[in-house]
């Protein structure tokens, strides 16, 4: 990776000191090796330090419950969201590290929250209060208040399946516009 012209201006000593990086945030040592790829292009193209995206890659990784080999893709995720909305990797990533867990204690998947968490950076909101609000909105819907509850019941809103699974993100959305109307 130190001679990969892909990542340019990274040194075998980058890797090693990602690798290190990676494995203080809690991965092991393959996974982080696995992961390191990705956290350097997450530097690289952020313009980030390597440790700060080494930290933002591994809390990821830990938050979602994916694998050291995930991180470029989540990486490439992130890419993405930044190119369809109006703010940079950087911010995009930190957006994810914000509120990411509420959508993984939820179960639903990461790309369901890169997705919303584009639309509300397009909306105006930076990366971090975006993901703050998104997270916030998520607690809500995973615990409302009994207010919340009589709302939803009055309206015929419902968050999760018939098994008990929540909804896609997407799909609460658009039954909460559509009852709503």
């Amino acid at each position: 990776l130190g001679k990969d012209a892909t990542l340019p201006g990274v040194t075998p000593a980058d890797v090693a000191a990602t690798i290190n990086a990676l494995m203080k945030g809690n991965l092991s040592l393959q996974q982080s090796i696995d992961s390191s790829r990705g956290s350097l292009q997450l530097a690289t193209i952020a313009q980030l330090d390597f440790g700060e995206a080494a930290d933002i890659t591994s809390g990821i990784l830990n938050m979602f419950g994916l694998e050291g080999t995930d991180a470029a893709r989540v990486i490439d995720l992130i890419a993405g969201a930044s190119i369809a909305s109006s703010k940079g990797v950087g911010d995009m990533a930190t957006g994810v590290s914000q509120g990411g867990f509420a959508f993984a204690a939820a179960k639903r998947p990461i790309e369901e929250y890169v997705t919303a968490l584009t639309l509300a950076t397009n909306a105006g909101l930076g990366g971090s209060d975006a993901g703050t609000a998104i997270k916030n909105a998520m607690i809500r819907m995973m615990s409302p208040t009994k207010k919340a509850r009589e709302a939803m019941a009055e309206f015929g809103i419902s968050f999760y399946d018939a098994s008990g699974k929540m909804k896609p993100f997407p799909a609460i959305v658009a039954q909460i516009n559509e009852k709503l109307k």
